[in-house]
């Protein structure tokens, strides 16, 4: 369950409960920037891991990342969801503005106990396609970034960004807010079929029928069974529209 900010959704709880009782032994995780004050109690038995995105602990580099200093509460956060006895892993995008901050971020995660660590590649997608020259690090300095966080050696797993843009662009098939099946690229979405024009076992013929090969599509086979109404999830109810405010968000 991911962005916009989920902890911002109204219907959240009301969609965990959906998700969790349409597929009763999914490993269920929740990514957030969880700069909002929230009761993680009412995620309990909902949520398996929350994934806690951290650019740094640095208030001037988290500032210039995110618009503003929310780090005090992000700390809070991370405090509550251990002590609410959740599978919490943090994730930090590789940037040229946070480069340094790192292990900053890796210490503070290991004095917290969390379970692991997600380091990601900014992937200049869409609207971060326009800020690339600004954040995007090339491979040199990537690989300079992890042998310096594997001589720590840290207790907790270490997750490696993803090889390339071409993997996410070829293999990360996601389902957007109108029920479209998508590919991510720089412009935009490689829309590959709307899961809300068919029903039964169609949907995953039509899946297979295009050449997806990818086990990420098997989430989506029993969404035409339309078991658990899960149609009314599906509505144009966005806050803004995404190119509204001239601003990207990491």
């Amino acid at each position: 369950m991911s962005g916009g900010e989920p902890l911002l959704d109204e219907k959240l709880i009301e969609k965990l409960e959906y998700i969790r009782t349409a597929m009763k032994t999914t490993f269920i995780s929740l990514s957030t920037n969880a700069a909002v004050k929230y009761n993680f109690n009412k995620l309990k038995g909902l949520v398996d891991c929350i994934d806690i995105s951290i650019p740094s602990l640095n208030a001037s580099v988290y500032s210039k990342m995110r618009g503003m200093n929310c780090i005090s509460i992000v700390k809070s956060n991370i405090q509550s969801c251990i002590e609410c006895g959740f599978d919490v892993r943090v994730s930090c995008i590789l940037t040229k503005l946070n480069k340094a901050s790192i292990i900053g971020v890796l210490d503070f995660a290991e004095q917290k106990g969390v379970k692991s660590v997600r380091l990601g590649r900014y992937l200049p997608l869409r609207n971060a396609n326009k800020c690339r020259d600004d954040y995007e690090l090339n491979e040199d300095e990537i690989q300079v970034i992890l042998s310096n966080v594997n001589k720590k050696k840290f207790s907790f797993k270490i997750i490696p960004p993803i090889g390339s843009l071409a993997l996410i662009k070829s293999g990360y098939i996601s389902i957007d807010y109108e029920g479209n099946l998508f590919l991510p690229n720089e412009d935009g979405k490689d829309v590959v079929i709307n899961a809300l024009k068919y029903k039964g076992d169609d949907l995953m013929c039509k899946i297979k029928e295009l050449g997806i090969n990818n086990i990420q599509p098997q989430i989506f086979s029993g969404l035409g069974q339309n078991k658990f109404g899960f149609k009314k999830y599906f509505k144009h109810n966005r806050i803004r529209s995404t190119n509204e405010y001239n601003m990207t968000i990491i």
